[in-house]
């Protein structure tokens, strides 16, 4: 297979078929060839005798995750659940920017565990679905609901209620595109203009995270800042799950099938949620808002 530069964590993970028997996925990340311009994991579904993983025919190389940040992943197995359950995690950083980030003295940290599963999109291709484990659940605050709303060329702040940490947050709703040539979300925002913005452009038929003015830039990355997208297999609603930390953002749409997750380093004042939508109308749909708490161990 064509590639550019190292390939390094393979896993190799056996997943239910959707109308039975069983397929493999097997993974391995790669030092270049991610649509981000960084490092990224490579995707391969077919099947394996034992001896041999033979891949199917690829039309183009399938990623894990279309952020800058989602980079060797590893899978746990024989987990409790029938079928057999599949999760995994990786780390968040990408290897060209990690030494420049403002975290020592680790590199960057870990994206939430990830339940696994198998389906074929609209053209028949297979697809990996990725979704935050249920437990996460366990870590929700008491919910805000926003309800039904619609924009028009505007910009508009989520009212969230005093004590909830707007940059610990899961977020979900309905997004219904109508006429706007931009419209999505913006998390980790403050009054001066910090925020990552997340959305769809109807143009491009993508879905994406901008974290141009989401705080600190490393220097001499001219990558970081660059728009990171994806296209979802279906157009129409979008189903956003968007899970926010201090400084992280990970997007999952619809059933997981697509997803985004990237690094970002806010002021510490930048803990405001908007919803925008420009060069049209939008409706944002059941929104809902649940503080997030932090892990507990041991």
């Amino acid at each position: 297979f064509e590639g550019d530069g190292i390939w390094e964590c393979p896993d190799l993970i056996e997943l239910p078929d959707p109308v039975g028997g069983t397929a493999w996925l097997f993974k391995v990340d790669v030092f270049g060839g991610h649509p981000s311009g960084g490092t990224g994991a490579r995707l391969f579904v077919g099947a394996f005798d034992g001896t041999r993983f033979t891949p199917e025919p690829e039309d183009a190389p399938r990623w894990a995750d279309f952020g800058a940040d989602f980079y060797a992943a590893l899978s746990w197995a024989h987990l409790p659940g029938a079928p057999a359950r599949a999760l995994w995690l990786a780390w968040m950083s990408c290897h060209r920017y990690a030494k420049h980030l403002p975290t020592s003295p680790w590199r960057g940290a870990m994206s939430v565990p990830r339940e696994l599963a198998l389906a074929r999109d609209v053209a028949g291709r297979w697809q990996l679905q990725q979704r935050p484990v249920a437990v996460l659940a366990q870590l929700r605050g008491e919910a805000v609901a926003a309800g039904d709303l619609q924009l028009t060329g505007t910009t508009r702040a989520v009212a969230l209620p005093a004590g909830v940490d707007g940059r610990t947050l899961d977020i979900t709703l309905t997004l219904q595109p109508g006429t706007a040539q931009e419209c999505g979300l913006v998390v980790h925002a403050d009054a001066g203009g910090t925020g990552t913005r997340i959305g769809w452009h109807a143009g491009r038929g993508e879905v994406f995270i901008d974290r141009s003015a989401s705080g600190f830039l490393p220097p001499d990355d001219p990558l970081y800042a660059r728009r990171h997208a994806g296209v979802p297999s279906e157009r129409g609603a979008l189903h956003l799950r968007v899970l926010l930390d201090r400084c992280s953002v990970e997007v999952f749409v619809g059933d997981g099938e697509l997803v985004l997750t990237e690094q970002v380093f806010p002021p510490e004042a930048a803990r405001g949620l908007q919803l925008f939508a420009a060069g049209g109308s939008a409706r944002f749909e059941g929104l809902n808002v649940w503080p997030l708490g932090a892990a507990r161990f041991g």
